[in-house]
This record gives C-alpha cells, sequence and structure tokens, in this order.
C-alpha cells in the first residue's frame, strides 16, 4: 500500500477576535464555522485488484487517539494526532462498509460486503467473527450495556461479549444506517423504503415512522440527538434522499417542520455536546445545521465534488474526519467564528449560532434573544441592538418601561440581504462598510450618505454624539486616522499611523486619540492640539477608560496589561493573558480565546503615582478620581492622609467620607472653620494636623516656625507630654517655665501623685498650694519639713503649716513653727490644748496679759474632771 500524505498544521487563520469585537473589517467572507485542514491522506492499493479504493466509514476511539477506516477490504488504523497509518488490517474478503467503536473503549466491529461482522480488540487483534445473511451495511455499539447492533439488507443482529449466540431478527427492507438512544433501550434504524423502525433489545418493533416519500425517500442517515439538560428527551434526526432533513421524538411525533437538504446524504452525525449536526452526501462538503434544523453553513472545498460516504466527530468535538469515494480521507479541525460586539460594559455575542445573548459585565445579568436564524453579524450601541441574519437585519432597543434592566423589544426590521464586512448600528441609523466604501442607511434600509476612502478600512469605531449626528472614527490600510459624522459627507484626517491601522479608541470626552498599528506601535495624541503625548512599543490592543478621559490601559504581544494616567510614567505591567478590549471604572475587558473575562485592576498604585508627583503639581483631584475608580480602603486612607497634611482639605474630607471616618471629619471640619473665620498661617494647620495625627514634635515645629511656641507648649501640656515640653521651653523665659511646672503639678495632683505635686509647687514657690494639698493628705511630717524650709518672712505660708498642723494634732510641730513665727500666745494655748499646764503655767509667767487666761482654761479643765475644790482654788488665784 502507498499512499500520498499532506498534513497541515493545527494554526488557525489570523483570526484576530479582538479586531472581530471592535469592528475590523475583512476581505474574506465570514462563515459561523470553518474546518481548518489538520491532515490529508489520499488511499490507494497498487498491487490490489481495484485500485480505486473507496472509503465507506470512519469512526474514532473514545479517546480519540485513532481513527479506524473502511477503506476497501482493509481496515486502516491512523493516529488522529497527526495522520500517521499506526496499522493495517486485513480479514474481511470483501469491501468493508461500516466500523464502530464501543464507548468503553475495549473493541470495535467492522463488517462488510462479506456479509460477516469482525470483532477487534483495542489491541487490534480479533475476537470473534459472526455471519449475516446479506452484506452488513452498518452497525452500532450500545452507550451503556456496550452490546453490538449490526444491520444488512434483509436482517440485524445483537451480541454481547457475555452471550454465545448472536440473536437475529429478519426485516423486510435494506438497513442504511442505524444508532442507539442515549440511554441505550432502544434501537433506531433507518431503512431504504423510507421507514425508521424503533426497536427494542429484544428486536420487538416499539415505534415506526414512515416518510412521505417511501422508497424515493431512502433513509440513508439516522442518529439520535445527545440529551442536554435543555432537551431531557432524544430526539431522532432523519437524513433522506426525498433530500430533506427532519426531526422526531421517539413517540413518532415531528419536531418543527421538515428542511430542505438540496442533496442526497449518506451520513449524518451529531457534536457531542448535540448543538450541530453534520450531514454529508453526494456533494464535496459537508453541511451543518442547529438542533433545530437551522442550516448555518458548509465546511470544506468546495471545489471537490467526491461524495462523502462518511463522517466521524472528534470526542472532543474539536476536529472531524470524512471519508470520500475517491480514497481521501482528511482531518479538519473545527474552528468556531465568534460573533460578538462590545458597548461600553454590555457585551453581545452569538451562541448557539442563531441566538443572542446581551451580557452586562459589571452585574452579570444577562438576557437571550432567540433568532431562530444564523446571526452573521451583531453590533451594539447605547439602547440600539442590531443583529444580521442572512436575509433581514433586525433592530432592537433596550425597552425602559420593563422592569427588567435587560430587557430587549424588536424596533424594526429591514428586510433586505447586505453583503458587507461590518455592521455598525447608531441612535437612527446602521453603518455597513465593505471593502473601501462606507454606507450610511436609516432603519427603513433607506441610503443616507456613503463614503469612499482611499484605502481599504481596517477599523472602525462609534465615538458618539447627538442622536443621528454620531461620530464615527475610521482607520484605513495605509495608517490613515479619519473622522467622519453621519450627517457630513467630508471625512476628516485626524492623523496617520506608520503602517496599517490594528485598533484606536478616544477618551471619553474626545480629546485624545490612541492608535495602535500593525507594528505593535502604540501612539497617543491630543486631537484638539494635534501633538504627541506619548508612544509605547510591542503593543496589541488598547482602550480608554469609559469612567476616567485621562485613564487608558493597553496590553502587550509578550502578555500584560498596563495602565496610564495622564502624563504620569507607566507602572510594570499586570499579568493578564488575552487582549484588552474594554476598560470602565477599575474593570478591564479581556479577551482570551473567544471568551470575555472580567480583569480586575489594581489602581491603588496608580493614584499613589499623582500623590508621590506633588512635589511637580498638585494632583490630588487626579489622585481622587482614580480612587473613585476603585481603591482599597487602605488607600482611600493614604489618599486622605496625604492630601490633609498638602492641605487640600475638601479631597481629605471626601477620601475620609469614603471610609467612614468621623473623627477626622470632625477635625477636618473644624479645620476649614478656621480658615473661613480668618487669615491663618498655613503651619498653625500643619500644626494641628500634625497634632491630631499624633505627630508631636514636628506639629511643635511648625508652631515654632509660624511664632507661636505658646500652643506647642499648651499641646505638651494638655497632652501631659512635660519633658517633650520642658525640653521645647530649655531655652525660654522663667515665667514660661514656671507655668508649665504648675501645669505639671496639676497634672501630678489629678493622678493621685500629691507628693510629687507638692514638691513640683514648692519648687517653683507655689507654697501655700503646696501646703493645701499635703494638709488634705494629712501628711503632718511633711508639713512639718515644708515648714523647715520656709523663710520667716513667709508669715503667710508658715501660718498655713502652723494651723494645719494644729488642725492634725501634731501640736509639739505645730509648737515649732508658731515658735519660729515667734507667737507665743499660740505657743502657750498650744499647751494648754495639749493639758501640759506646767509648761503653759510656765510659758506664761512671762507673759502678764495671758496668765489670767491659763488660770481660767486650767480651772475649767479641773471642773470637768471633778476635781471641784481645785478648781475653785484655782478660780480665786
Amino acid at each position: 500500500m502507498t499512499s500520498s500524505k499532506i498534513k497541515a498544521d493545527c494554526l488557525f487563520d489570523d483570526v484576530n477576535i479582538y479586531a472581530d469585537l471592535h469592528f475590523v473589517c475583512k476581505k474574506k467572507k465570514e462563515t459561523s464555522m470553518r474546518g481548518v485542514l489538520k491532515w490529508m491522506d489520499k488511499v490507494e492499493f497498487p498491487n490490489s485488484k481495484d485500485a480505486n479504493v473507496s472509503i465507506h466509514a470512519v469512526c474514532y476511539s473514545p479517546d480519540g487517539s485513532q481513527v479506524i477506516v473502511a477503506a476497501g477490504e482493509r481496515i486502516l488504523v491512523y493516529d488522529s494526532g497527526d495522520g500517521t497509518l499506526l496499522n493495517t488490517l486485513k480479514a474481511h474478503k470483501d469491501v468493508t462498509y461500516c466500523v464502530a467503536y464501543a464507548r468503553d473503549g475495549k473493541k470495535f466491529a467492522t463488517g462488510g460486503a462479506d456479509k460477516t461482522v469482525i470483532v477487534w480488540s483495542s489491541q487490534l487483534e480479533g475476537l470473534l467473527k459472526y455471519s449475516h445473511a446479506d452484506s452488513v451495511q452498518c452497525m452500532s455499539f450500545n452507550p451503556i450495556s456496550h452490546h453490538l447492533a449490526s444491520c444488512s439488507s434483509s436482517d440485524f443482529a445483537f451480541w454481547s461479549a457475555d452471550q454465545k449466540a448472536v440473536q437475529k431478527y429478519k426485516i423486510h427492507s435494506r438497513i442504511n444506517g442505524c444508532c442507539w438512544t442515549s440511554d441505550g433501550q432502544y434501537l433506531v434504524m433507518g431503512l431504504a423504503n423510507g421507514s425508521v423502525t424503533i426497536r427494542n433489545k429484544s428486536g420487538e418493533e416499539k415505534g415506526r415512522i414512515d416518510r412521505s416519500g417511501g422508497s424515493n425517500s431512502a433513509v440513508y442517515g439516522v442518529q439520535c440527538c445527545p440529551v442536554t439538560l435543555e432537551s431531557a428527551t432524544d430526539t431522532i434526526a432523519i437524513a433522506d434522499w426525498g433530500q430533506t432533513l427532519s426531526f422526531y421524538t421517539l413517540s413518532g411525533q415531528i419536531i418543527g417542520k421538515e428542511r430542505s437538504l438540496g442533496f442526497d446524504p449518506l451520513s449524518l452525525c451529531y457534536l457531542p455536546n448535540g448543538e450541530y449536526c453534520l450531514v454529508a452526501g453526494c456533494t464535496g462538503v459537508l453541511h451543518y445545521f442547529t438542533r433545530d434544523g437551522v442550516r448555518l453553513g458548509t465546511l470544506g472545498d468546495s471545489s471537490d465534488t467526491s461524495w462523502i460516504w462518511s463522517v466521524a466527530i472528534h470526542p472532543n468535538g474539536q476536529s472531524y474526519t470524512t471519508g470520500c469515494q475517491n480514497g481521501v480521507l482528511t482531518c479538519y479541525t473545527l474552528a468556531m467564528t465568534t460573533v460578538h460586539a462590545l458597548y461600553r460594559e454590555r457585551y453581545a455575542f452569538r451562541e448557539h449560532m442563531c441566538d443572542v445573548i446581551i451580557q452586562h459585565l459589571i452585574s452579570g445579568q444577562k438576557v437571550r434573544i432567540k433568532c431562530r436564524d444564523l446571526v452573521q453579524k451583531i453590533a451594539i450601541y447605547k439602547q440600539r441592538l442590531a443583529v444580521q441574519l442572512p436575509e433581514r437585519i433586525v433592530l432592537y432597543e433596550l425597552d425602559s418601561t420593563s422592569d427588567e434592566p435587560m430587557h430587549y423589544k424588536v424596533k424594526e426590521k429591514i428586510q433586505k440581504k447586505f453583503d458587507c464586512s461590518l455592521l455598525v448600528v447608531c441612535a437612527y441609523h446602521i453603518v455597513l462598510c465593505h471593502d473601501q466604501k462606507l454606507q450610511c442607511l436609516d432603519f427603513g434600509g433607506v441610503l443616507q450618505r456613503e463614503w469612499l476612502m482611499d484605502a481599504f478600512i481596517r477599523y472602525i469605531k462609534v465615538i458618539g454624539g447627538p442622536a443621528g449626528r454620531e461620530g464615527l472614527m475610521v482607520g484605513l490600510k495605509n495608517g490613515q486616522v479619519y473622522r467622519i459624522f453621519l450627517d457630513n459627507a467630508l471625512p476628516v484626517l485626524i492623523t496617520t499611523a506608520v503602517s496599517a491601522v490594528r485598533c484606536l479608541d478616544v477618551n471619553a470626552n474626545r480629546s485624545k486619540i490612541a492608535v495602535v498599528d500593525d507594528g505593535g506601535r502604540l501612539v497617543v495624541r491630543d486631537i484638539v492640539n494635534d501633538s504627541l503625548l506619548y508612544q509605547d512599543s510591542g503593543v496589541n490592543s488598547v482602550t480608554w477608560n469609559t469612567h476616567l478621559s485621562a485613564m487608558l490601559c493597553y496590553t502587550h504581544t509578550t502578555g500584560g496589561l498596563t495602565v496610564r494616567v495622564g502624563n504620569l510614567p507607566p507602572r510594570v505591567p499586570q499579568h493578564m493573558l488575552g487582549v484588552v478590549v474594554g476598560l470602565c471604572g477599575a474593570t478591564a475587558f479581556c479577551l482570551r480565546g473567544n471568551i470575555m473575562h472580567n480583569v480586575p485592576l489594581a489602581l491603588g498604585a496608580t493614584m499613589w503615582q499623582f500623590v508621590e508627583a506633588v512635589s511637580i503639581y498638585c494632583p490630588f483631584r487626579e489622585a481622587y478620581q482614580v480612587a473613585c475608580l476603585g481603591v482599597t480602603s487602605a488607600d482611600w486612607e493614604g489618599l486622605a492622609k496625604s492630601a490633609l497634611e498638602a492641605l487640600h482639605l475638601n479631597i481629605a474630607r471626601d477620601a475620609y467620607v469614603k471610609v467612614r471616618n468621623l473623627p477626622w471629619l470632625q477635625i477636618i471640619v473644624d479645620l476649614m472653620e478656621k480658615q473661613k473665620r480668618g487669615l491663618v498661617p498655613k503651619e498653625v494647620l500643619q500644626a494641628d494636623i500634625c497634632a491630631y495625627a499624633g505627630k508631636y514634635k514636628e506639629s511643635a515645629r511648625f508652631y515654632e516656625k509660624c511664632g507661636q511656641p505658646s500652643r506647642a507648649l499648651e499641646m505638651y501640656s494638655d497632652l501631659c507630654m512635660f519633658d517633650l515640653a520642658q525640653e521645647f521651653i530649655r531655652d525660654g523665659s522663667a515665667d514660661e517655665k514656671k507655668a508649665l511646672t504648675r501645669k505639671r503639678a496639676d497634672w501630678a495632683y489629678a493622678v493621685k501623685e500629691p507628693r510629687a505635686a507638692a514638691e513640683l509647687l514648692l519648687s517653683v514657690g507655689e507654697h501655700r498650694k503646696a501646703i493645701e494639698i499635703v494638709s488634705e493628705q494629712g501628711w503632718a511630717d511633711v508639713l512639718y519639713d515644708i515648714g523647715r524650709r520656709l523663710s520667716h518672712t513667709d508669715k503667710g505660708s508658715l501660718e498655713m503649716v502652723a494651723y494645719n498642723l494644729k488642725r492634725l494634732k501634731a501640736l509639739p510641730l505645730a509648737a515649732e513653727m508658731f515658735k519660729k513665727l515667734g507667737d507665743e500666745a499660740q505657743v502657750v494655748q498650744l499647751h494648754v490644748e495639749a493639758h501640759d499646764w506646767t509648761e503653759a503655767f510656765h510659758l506664761a509667767e512671762n507673759m502678764p496679759d495671758l496668765l489670767p487666761q491659763v488660770h481660767y482654761q486650767h480651772a475649767q479643765w479641773l471642773a470637768e474632771n471633778d476635781q471641784f475644790i481645785e478648781a475653785h482654788e484655782g478660780l480665786i488665784i
């Protein structure tokens, strides 16, 4: 055996999904699904009696690693990855018509014109052989029990490994195709007489479907749709030679309407997910349909007219293999073309080829629109949604009267077929792009205006504007970028890139434009001043923030996303896979493959870039705007603190509102009131802020700088930081030091340290207050010590000491103080109170005026002690 083989890299065409999303026009016709050649083999047997070999059947092993091919009399085993021929099995004596692999992967079976069925192991060893009365036409393994059903022109048989005998059943017409239901309970067989018979495992007929054409509608393709959550019951797809495709339930009830094929079918199969079915036949291409029978297109080379006898889908659904009448075995990779559109946070995309899903990327809400036809293009703008179908364009609008925020209703239908590479929708118009031409049509399909550009149009973006007069940015293949208004016939040249425009975007206030060319060069220009702002290289996509006109982000060809705001330098790129297609607030919308992802941006670092740029200018308003897009609470606190230190009180207040820091908000309100009341030096405000923040030394320096050191001293005193206060007024006046000591003494007294308070008061000459404190504590010895240290001239303080000692009954100590004062009468009185009459009389002898009083008090004391005679004598004296 020789074969001529063609291998192709399993690479898709350069399909730029980002470009599709943002309206990059393409010259080639778009299809919803494509088959990209993976490998091909032309099977030939030069030494065989029949050099022209036909391939009648192909199937995959359950793990997808091998392809089993029925070619002529032989069974060929290929590597599904690269098309390498692994083995050739020679067991049949005539042409093989069918192959089937058990779902458990342990065995497969072959059958053909020699009327035999051979069961093989997965190691390619023959296990058993049994015969039919006629040539074997088709076979299928039960998906649950792995029983084999083989069908010939006159009978069908059931075989299983646990039964020795093969059960055979006669039938009145040739069986062209067969399949099991998903639960393995019933075998569905398509007959040459135009009927479909449904049998149980015992061979009993449980249902029957008769096609209207009889034998002219011979059934060659029959398949049960894989059961999914959306469809919990089996659906039978039937392709017959009446050139129709129809769908039935197991009970025989037709589903929907019959679909015209336009050719004679030979094979029918579903993709594993059951969303699409492929029909092969007497044409050189595959025709694919939705599970509801909506024709979607063709797969393969239309120039090849050889019949396709069989088609097999890889178990993962990402590739398929066809076998043709001319002996060509071809493997293709399935490439699904993505149809989608994005406007701000609303993302519309095609699903199941015939449905449109509109998703709010921030909230995650989704709504489905069933179009029941192939969706070719989608455009979305504000409240408008346009969907292009093969024969019409349907225009939807967001229903503001509905309680559902994502409810769209049909507004208009344009019943025309348009051949265009791009569809753009505006408030009252649609714009069609084809090569170098742009056409503006109203919602009635009437042409309103047309523009012919100098080069092929590579990119279009609606930049907004008044309804009916929206503006478009158009990028050309020659690098030119034009601005077009729908109500103006003259395009305006904005800028020119070095090479063809890959993508572009305009910021929210339309003052800046960012352009990326095919060389990966990013250029950002000011549209108003026509000046270059900055540029970068190695860029594949760019977008401006819809919430902040100064912010844009772009992704690099090497991976990573860069955020840039204003004229600040870019930060280190944030790790991200895919390309950025939109930016709303702190969320970037990123395409990875054909799936949209939300990527949260770390904007805290960008905010701090503005804060740290304060030495250049004061960008706290810009920093606040960045923070409003979304930063952490710690970043808000940091912004508020930095703005406060820079005396941007409004920014600080707004930032603290975000984190609900009520104490600081009250402080800021007080500071703003100070500013309103009069001229307050900024150093005073800064000092107050530092003091509230706990930066007391900095606060003191600010107070001293503005000539108000007393406020610093007051701050330290109020905070009871007397050591720092003492250090601060080291070179201050005596009065200041004295006042500080008084406050320190007051604090010591308040914290229950009276001894320390008294000592401090004594050190600054506050004797009386110190005496009061010591007297309250009842410390007679301390009072006496104070009195000893007092000068004779300080009579008031000495009197306080003496009388307090007297009050404390420390009479000897009090006597000492009175002696120091020279008040002998008080000394005598103390002895009287102490009933020390001997000493009292002794001292009173020198004071004639006082002696009678002493005798009187002595007599009174004697009477009180029941010594009346002595008392009488004392009074006589």
